[in-house]
């Protein structure tokens, strides 16, 4: 037996050695569809898609079940106040009529993944009131607008928005569960970004915002006195798996509308076709990092794949996100 434990050895350490090597080429294939995913359709096809989504959710089928008997109560009421779809309508046609006649959009602004630039498109089909819902942070403090102008009556005295003759909009930095309870029929709807890229912006941006005496968030704070590398704000459990968190317990099936920030153009024709048709699209991105010039950020090597690992739950929710984007475009045409 001696006499082969050299051998053994050998054999042990070269087994070792292939599956570091293995484990390493399947987070670069995670990190690959994550990258190239939105702008390539054929990296994975619908059914490779579903069956990715099902496995990363133990929960999947619970959610849409309830997704079905939210589409069943909709339909009910809709037909009860007299704003249902023609009967031969298609699929589309009837959430188009649905969501064009729903009097409450409430927009989660997850950081950094393109809200500063949908706020203005959100401002401008406002009709009646306007809340940015932002927890008084220094960046974007909290303010009421009735019928576009700026006015001091707190947002908790506004009652009743969604028997308002105009559409209203809440739009902010909270999770979605703050107002389930309190507005179950309105239009939930939020964006996603590549989970990778979202944390170094989220980390450049603090970064930028010391540079301007911005310290009065005591997250961004933090950040700024410890002196946090990337990596460790990578690793700082506030900064994990932001985009999950944001729209737990309800994930995206949710929403009603999805944006996907690397394919910003196409959402926001999504968005367009969904609520509001008539409405003028045209807009430039706001609050971007001058310092990247290119489509993702540069980093170090293994830099990705270490945020990748951090953020696994993110991961879910953007592929989730994507089939969801996806399937709503693919139902209005676009």
């Amino acid at each position: 037996m001696r006499e082969h434990l050299p051998s053994l050895l050998m054999r042990a350490s070269a087994l070792v050695h292939h599956m570091g090597h293995f484990y390493h080429s399947l987070v670069r294939l995670v990190e690959v569809g994550l990258t190239q995913f939105q702008g390539s359709p054929r990296i994975l096809d619908r059914r490779a898609a579903r069956k990715l989504q099902t496995e990363a959710s133990s929960g999947k089928n619970a959610r849409r079940r309830a997704a079905k008997s939210k589409q069943r109560i909709s339909a009910k009421r809709n037909s009860s106040s007299g704003v249902n779809a023609p009967e031969n309508s298609p699929p589309c046609a009837e959430r188009r009529g649905r969501l064009e006649h729903k009097k409450l959009i409430i927009s989660v602004h997850i950081p950094k993944t393109g809200g500063t630039t949908f706020l203005e498109i959100l401002k401008a089909i406002a009709e009646e009131v306007l809340y940015l819902d932002y927890g008084n942070q220094i960046f974007s403090p909290d303010a009421v607008y009735r019928r576009g102008q700026k006015v001091q009556e707190p947002f908790e005295s506004i009652t009743d928005l969604e028997l308002l003759p105009g559409r209203s909009v809440i739009h902010g930095h909270f999770h979605i569960r703050k107002y389930l309870g309190k507005f179950p029929n309105a239009s939930y709807i939020s964006w996603l970004r590549d989970p990778i890229e979202r944390v170094v912006s989220h980390y450049f941006f603090w970064r930028r915002a010391a540079e301007h005496g911005f310290t009065a968030d005591p997250l961004c704070n933090k950040v700024i006195s410890e002196k946090m590398s990337l990596m460790e704000f990578a690793e700082w459990e506030r900064a994990r798996n932001v985009q999950h968190r944001f729209l737990a317990p309800v994930g995206v099936e949710h929403c009603d509308f999805i944006g996907i920030a690397e394919e910003y153009d196409r959402s926001i024709k999504l968005f367009q076709k969904l609520f509001c048709p008539e409405a003028d699209m045209t807009l430039e991105a706001r609050n971007k990092n001058p310092e990247r010039p290119r489509a993702f950020y540069k980093l170090e090597a293994g830099a990705r794949e270490k945020i990748l690992q951090l953020n696994e739950l993110d991961v879910k929710t953007y592929f989730e996100g994507l089939y969801r984007f996806r399937s709503l475009c693919d139902e209005v045409g676009i």
